[in-house]
């Protein structure tokens, strides 16, 4: 088994990490692809997405000066 697989490139896995996937789709009668689909899918599953560290977005408020501007004239001042 190797080479690249399901966009991972297999051989950069270490060789710990080889022998357990190699063994996990050996104990079940899976190819690579099924094995590493099952194992995605679990982590998925156990909520391994939200534990992993995301670049955060800068918020950005849309309108909002326009809409404070109004709202600091009063119910008056803001008809025109």
């Amino acid at each position: 088994m190797g080479g690249h697989v399901s966009g991972l490139n297999y051989n950069a896995l270490s060789e710990q990490a080889r022998k357990k996937i190699e063994a996990l789709a050996e104990s079940n009668g899976w190819s690579l692809d099924e094995t590493l689909e099952a194992i995605g899918i679990e982590f998925v599953a156990m909520g391994g997405v939200t534990g992993m560290k995301k670049a955060k977005a800068e918020l950005v408020q849309l309108g909002a000066k326009r809409a404070q501007e109004r709202a600091s004239k009063g119910p008056e001042e803001g008809k025109s």
